[in-house]
């Protein structure tokens, strides 16, 4: 983890500082041409300087142990906190995000579901695809389908995201019962049993 991080740091550095003319012009050109093309704005690094573990062969974590991918977003309704980012949910407890897009009765349906769960630990529940505010729940709209890709891909699914960001488990959403079942993975995320 720390020599991942040392090259990581070290590839920013190269970026934010060259070392020569040459190298110079050519970070000011990626730069200046991001503004305009999505191809160079890949290319800016300003700022990594480390990347989150990756729990490979973790027990508390599924996908390899994925960072949850993050997503410009808007949040319905008047409710606070005001979200820009999924990941501004994140931190304090575990997300429970619901993601049946262009299905908005069944994406509120099975959000709400999730909020009648018996947790083990304190949960926020966020759904992509009902089309009004429900109460409880961060309802997200305004989202880009490139963005969004990673959580609907799959078809009809809920994840459960952990705290620092990670994947903890992710479970289908055909049938909806299927929900029922993060609570148990949830506690296994918290480092108890159930499987």
């Amino acid at each position: 983890m720390a020599v991942e991080n040392l090259a990581v740091t070290d590839a920013t550095m190269r970026f934010m500082v060259p070392h020569g003319p040459l190298r110079r012009a050519a970070r000011n050109a990626i730069l200046r041409g991001s503004v305009r093309a999505a191809a160079l704005r890949r290319r800016v690094n300003a700022g990594r300087l480390s990347e989150p573990a990756a729990y490979a062969s973790s027990p508390v974590v599924v996908d390899g142990g994925s960072v949850a991918p993050d997503f410009a977003c808007r949040r319905l309704g008047t409710a606070r906190p005001h979200v820009r980012r999924l990941r501004e949910l994140l931190g304090d407890d575990f997300v429970v995000l619901v993601a049946l897009p262009g299905q908005p009765d069944a994406a509120a349906h099975a959000a709400v579901r999730a909020t009648r769960l018996s947790w083990p630990a304190p949960v926020r529940v966020a759904a992509i695809g009902p089309d009004k505010p429900l109460r409880g729940i961060a309802v997200l709209a305004d989202l880009q389908p490139a963005e969004i890709e990673p959580y609907v891909a799959r078809g009809p699914r809920a994840w459960l995201i952990r705290p620092d960001g990670h994947v903890a488990a992710t479970v289908p959403l055909q049938p909806l019962e299927a929900l029922d079942a993060l609570p148990r993975l949830q506690a296994r995320a918290l480092g108890g049993g159930g499987g």
